[in-house]
């Protein structure tokens, strides 16, 4: 954890370390918000914006608190409460009273990701039988910390990245306390797990409102596996469900009658009254192009360092001919394919191996044994893998049915999708125990979870815009010395 706080810093610095540049600062005010006991923020209203008869008329763009949320005369924020009321709560235990912008929130969030995720991949290898080599398990853990999106997050921490990163930090802290109640031995500690989860969720939905459905699937899903494990029964099932979904429903009713008190409709979050870019169409026309553009789209390369990047703008050539693509569908901010840009996510194709599935998992060993492949054969394998699919995807299907694409959402959904990639790699693994094959397949994951580091440190390099070419154009223009071949 020294090792990845220490990179943290470097590429939040853009290398300088001790200085960090300021995106944005929108927690801040709402934190100072709370602190004097309101809903709005501190940000003092132009009077031109209130003189307007239609403020939030597009033509009057010129008055406007750039994407805040204007009404009945005061300025709120429409991101996720949760991390400004942290903040808030910050702010006054250490008696801080300067502004803090949302790059260190951002930083924390990711720090504690990543110590989270780290967790959450030791307790899996735990339950693996047979274990995983320790050294395969350090190296998912370094790998996790490292991989895209994390560096490219990291690279701007204005306050889009911090809801991002806020959500999707407690909703990967719900998946570790889901776990560990999966797969407890007494009832009492599986209801604690089960029931922090919960909480858990309800905080990543009050960080990221569009994670609030993925986070109730989860815990639904989590609550069924812990039921059908202990022996199923109605009995069970009523005493257990309602424990379990208390905490998820209290902290969403909380947010909920916020936005009553705030905006006089449950529901609102504030985006109704935002003052920016509202065109955000909304289809399943969408699909294929968004399935490109998130999964599979390759990032820009050439032969100096950083050698990759996702560039801005819709080239001509950006999508295959053979791909229906809607008119109105529009790419401009940095995209590239996550499946690229994390190798390691390839592992998943041996998911349904290490769990025993299909004509390769009904092969026996000696001894009537699951194959050595099968590490994750326990029926609670299948339920909690279904947990992370439908976390990694619920997150997903938003992204998917927009018709506007920007990279930095693989952050709702790629440290799911790369847990899950771990008991694939582990299957892989177990599946070879006699040299050469052995060898080779230490070496495939080496080779993709070496490529998987890379790539996620040189995204963090250039980041939203041009990161470290901006702020510290002297480092950069001595790598940009670095190259592998002769071209531009």
């Amino acid at each position: 954890m020294a090792a990845v706080v220490a990179f943290y810093v470097f590429v939040i610095s853009a290398g300088h370390f001790t200085h960090w540049t300021t995106w944005s600062a929108y927690y801040d005010p709402q934190a100072e918000g709370f602190r004097a006991g309101h809903l709005y923020t501190t940000v003092p209203v132009p009077p031109a914006l209130k003189a307007l008869k239609d403020p939030l008329d597009p033509a009057n763009m010129h008055a406007w608190r750039w994407d805040y949320s204007y009404y009945d005369g005061h300025i709120y924020l429409y991101w996720g409460l949760l991390p400004p009321a942290i903040l808030a709560a910050v702010k006054a235990l250490f008696r801080i009273e300067r502004i803090i912008s949302d790059d260190p929130v951002v930083f924390a969030f990711l720090t504690l990701q990543a110590l989270v995720g780290s967790l959450l991949v030791r307790a899996m290898a735990r339950r693996l039988t047979p274990p995983p080599p320790r050294w395969s398990v350090w190296v998912a853990m370094a790998a996790f910390a490292v991989a895209h999106p994390t560096p490219y997050l990291l690279a701007r921490g204005a306050v889009y990245e911090g809801a991002i990163v806020a959500g999707s930090c407690f909703l990967l802290l719900a998946l570790y306390f889901v776990f560990e109640g999966i797969f407890a031995a007494r009832a009492g500690a599986a209801l604690r797990g089960l029931m922090l989860g919960s909480l858990c969720a309800g905080l990543s939905g009050a960080s990221r409102a569009n994670l609030l459905p993925a986070a109730a699937a989860v815990m639904t899903v989590a609550t069924l596996a812990r039921w059908r494990g202990d022996g199923g029964g109605w009995r069970r099932l009523a005493r257990l469900a309602p424990l379990v979904a208390a905490p998820v429903t209290l902290v969403t009713f909380g947010h909920l009658l916020v936005n009553h008190l705030r905006f006089g409709q449950w529901t609102e979050f504030g985006q109704k009254y935002q003052m920016g870019f509202r065109w955000f169409p909304f289809s399943a026309r969408f699909f294929p192009a968004d399935a490109f553009v998130y999964l599979f789209r390759l990032p820009s390369r050439w032969c100096h360092f950083p050698f990759i990047t996702a560039e801005w703008g819709y080239p001509k050539d950006l999508f295959p001919t053979w791909l229906p693509v809607p008119e109105e569908y529009r790419v401009t901010e940095p995209t590239a394919g996550l499946f690229v840009l994390v190798p390691m996510l390839w592992f998943l194709l041996a998911v349904p191996a290490g769990l025993g599935l299909g004509r390769l998992g009904r092969r026996s060993g000696s001894g009537g044994e699951p194959p050595a492949w099968a590490v994750a054969a326990d029926p609670r394998w299948r339920w909690f893998l279904v947990v992370l699919a439908v976390a990694a995807l619920g997150t997903l299907t938003v992204p998917l049915l927009v018709g506007i694409a920007t990279m930095r959402y693989h952050g709702d959904f790629a440290p799911g999708l790369f847990v899950m990639a771990c008991v694939g790699a582990w299957s892989w693994l177990a599946a070879f125990r006699r040299r050469p094959t052995r060898a080779i397949a230490i070496g495939v994951f080496l080779l993709l979870a070496a490529a998987t580091i890379a790539a996620g440190a040189l995204m963090g390099v250039t980041g939203y815009f041009a990161h470290f070419q901006t702020h510290n154009p002297a480092l950069m223009k001595t790598l940009h010395r670095i190259y592998v071949c002769k071209g531009p």
